[in-house]
């Protein structure tokens, strides 16, 4: 159940023992929530919330972007991208 679930999780962090790392791990642990969930929506999602000034997430998402990293949505674009490709040499003739 979710009780047991979280009690599990509180037990583990007071496990660590030591305040700092704890807090640490919770840190990382947002932080990393924080980006994949930023990455998750398109581009022009987050372009168009930007200029309410409301959506943190867009925020996040600029700076990931200006970092050079790539989105979810921009993974599978690629993917999609790279199976296309190889449906169509395969059809090529050998030239080799």
């Amino acid at each position: 159940t979710f009780i047991h679930d979280a009690w599990l999780l509180a037990q583990g962090l007071i496990d660590i023992g030591d305040e700092r790392k704890t807090w640490k791990v919770i840190q990382g642990v947002w932080l990393e929530m924080l980006c994949f969930s930023a990455g998750r929506c398109r581009g022009y999602l987050h372009a168009k919330s930007l200029g309410s000034g409301v959506e943190y997430l867009s925020y996040v998402w600029l700076l990931l972007a200006d970092m050079g990293m790539e989105t979810f949505s921009e993974r599978i674009q690629r993917s999609m991208s790279v199976n296309l490709l190889k449906r169509r040499t395969e059809h090529l003739p050998n030239t080799v």
